[in-house]
């Protein structure tokens, strides 16, 4: 999310140091979360870093600070178009199922699994390929990868794209 378009046009002068001080924020509790293993609710530190936002956002509006990191000093990340750098959800796909058929040879089980393995995660492909995939047959394949230890994060990363599928091809 870019925070700056969340809050509209009121903070325009000041966007850049509003999304630097947001992404200073995810990064140090990503850091606790992750690597300093700090039991910090997610639900609880989402809703504190937007409390937080809204009070820095406020903060702003109301003393109207000389920004820092001006338009002028940023307009080599101005130049960017960011919808070309967000993969689409056919090239995650892809990606996702390429992972999976890395990983099944390495796997620790016998060469008969192995084989139902890679079959599934062909299976899977070709499923996912089609313009509208069969949720249940893709769900069943992606319960059997999933069994697998090493394979079970990216199996629920696929369920997530699958989703993103079936509500892109739900009419509205």
């Amino acid at each position: 999310m870019c925070v700056p378009s969340f809050y509209g046009s009121a903070i325009s002068n000041w966007k850049w140091d509003v999304t630097s001080l947001f992404s200073g924020l995810v990064r140090e509790y990503t850091f606790h979360l992750l690597f300093a293993f700090k039991p910090i609710h997610i639900e609880q530190l989402a809703l504190f870093i937007a409390e937080r936002m809204d009070d820095l956002v406020e903060g702003l509006v109301k003393t109207s600070p000389q920004a820092l990191l001006t338009t002028e000093l940023m307009k080599e990340y101005e130049a960017v178009d960011l919808e070309s750098l967000v993969p689409t959800n056919s090239a995650r796909i892809s990606s996702l199922l390429h992972t999976i058929q890395s990983i099944i040879p390495e796997l620790y089980v016998p060469n008969a699994r192995k084989n139902e393995l890679e079959q599934v995660a062909k299976l899977l492909e070709e499923e996912m390929n089609k313009e509208v995939p069969r949720a249940f047959l893709a769900q069943a394949l992606l319960r059997d990868l999933s069994v697998e230890p090493e394979l079970s994060s990216y199996a629920d990363q696929l369920q997530q794209r699958l989703g993103e599928i079936r509500q892109e091809n739900t009419p509205r």
